[in-house]
């Protein structure tokens, strides 16, 4: 959904946010330029951003403001709040205390969404990147004669997708000695790992016990795995939050095919893409079916993981192309389901709920992978912030569990 940018003067008002503890600009705003409801958004005063949320009540006409971590004086003043979030309908409460407490976690939801960005965003900072490299490192796939393949997690399908046409052999790293124990052609191990840490400097040591050639595909220029590996193949990469990995895995899936105009590519999913889902309110379904093109569906895997990694079980998700859409898959259906269809030159209908999406073209994986995750950054933003609020206790049980010292947020 878009939202207006605000721009009105700041008026006197009844003082009761600041009798709550949470002060508020109160601005007179006439009914239907946005609805009813508590939001996040951002606002520039002077020289500074401050983040903040802000209440309208249609029925009064009237948009109470609360800036974050700020005292000055406003009234009589023309501001400028540019939405960002929509974060619940409004409520009645039963006491003083149960709004404060309201308010207080609205504060927090806010505060710990603007720690971590939504995935909508961290495909745009990923383009913008990859937009102004002069030159990648050339990723050259003939290098390898039968080469292991090895990844965890998106690593290991963006190796699939790197390595389609070739012959070669797939492994998670819990299967690495298995299959070079077994399997006497491998010539060349390539460990995909976007930090070339924890694992990898473990499976390059493994292949080199087995005196095969090795390959580290990354984005950490001073890893331990480099330091290993016989050659090694060094992308760009963004600071984004744990898991993302965007702009990691897009750098390898671009290098093996970077015929592709980045700039068209952005204006794509920020007029066409965008416009399209803009007509969604991804809200009010708890179930979601993502449907591709057959050329695209090595895919499928990266998709789901990432519902998976910002959902985990609070959505239902599949993903299929149109051809495994054909076995069984819409026997059973649900009022709350939505079927996203990319490409669908056919026609098909699935479902009562269905929004068909155009393609950025039918020949690069990595355009596909960036208007699928650019959609699903959407459908995050329509539900609570499960991710943001979870990723920072999951990188502390990690490393209990691994023993891996694991940030929530992975920087350049």
């Amino acid at each position: 959904m878009k939202f207006p940018i605000i721009t009105w003067v700041v008026i006197h008002g009844k003082k009761l946010g600041r009798t709550l503890g949470f002060p508020t600009a109160n601005i007179s705003l006439k009914a239907g330029l946005i609805q009813d409801g508590v939001y996040s958004f951002k606002i520039q005063i002077g020289n500074n951003e401050y983040l903040g949320i802000w209440t309208f009540r249609e029925i009064i006409e009237l948009l109470e403001v609360h800036i974050f971590d700020y005292n000055g004086d406003l009234y009589e003043q023309s501001i400028t709040v540019t939405p960002i979030k929509k974060i619940r309908n409004n409520q009645k409460f039963e006491s003083i205390d149960m709004l404060q407490k309201q308010i207080q976690s609205d504060i927090n939801q806010v505060k710990t969404l603007s720690k971590f960005p939504s995935l909508d965003t961290i495909v745009l900072e990923t383009l913008s990147l990859f937009k102004n490299q002069k030159e990648l490192p050339k990723l050259d796939l003939s290098n390898f004669k039968t080469p292991l393949v090895v990844g965890s997690g998106n690593g290991y399908y963006t190796g699939r997708i790197l390595f389609r046409n070739l012959g070669a052999f797939f492994a998670t790293e819990s299967e690495i000695e298995q299959k070079l124990k077994n399997i006497d052609s491998i010539t060349d191990v390539v460990v995909i790992s976007a930090s070339g840490e924890k694992h990898a400097p473990i499976i390059l040591n493994t292949a080199k016990e087995y005196q095969k050639n090795t390959c580290l595909i990354s984005s950490n220029p001073k890893s331990s795995g480099r330091e290993i590996a016989d050659s090694s193949i060094i992308m760009p990469k963004i600071s984004e939050p744990y898991t993302y990995n965007t702009s990691t895995y897009f750098g390898y899936i671009l290098a093996e095919n970077p015929n592709i105009d980045l700039q068209k590519l952005e204006d794509f999913i920020l007029e066409t893409l965008t416009a399209e889902l803009e007509k969604i309110d991804f809200s009010q379904y708890n179930g979601f079916c993502i449907v591709i093109p057959d050329q695209f569906v090595l895919i499928r895997e990266m998709f789901e993981v990432k519902f998976i990694e910002l959902f985990g079980r609070k959505l239902g998700r599949d993903v299929f192309s149109y051809e495994q859409m054909k076995h069984a898959t819409t026997v059973v259906k649900d009022e709350k389901e939505l079927f996203i269809c990319f490409g669908n030159e056919s026609g098909i209908v699935y479902g009562e709920n269905q929004i068909n999406l155009p393609i950025f073209d039918i020949e690069h994986y990595s355009s596909m992978m960036l208007v699928g995750y650019y959609t699903i950054g959407k459908i995050q933003l329509a539900f609570p912030p499960y991710f943001m609020q979870s990723i920072e206790q999951y990188c502390i049980d990690a490393k209990t569990q691994s023993g891996f010292n694991i940030s929530p947020m992975v920087t350049v």
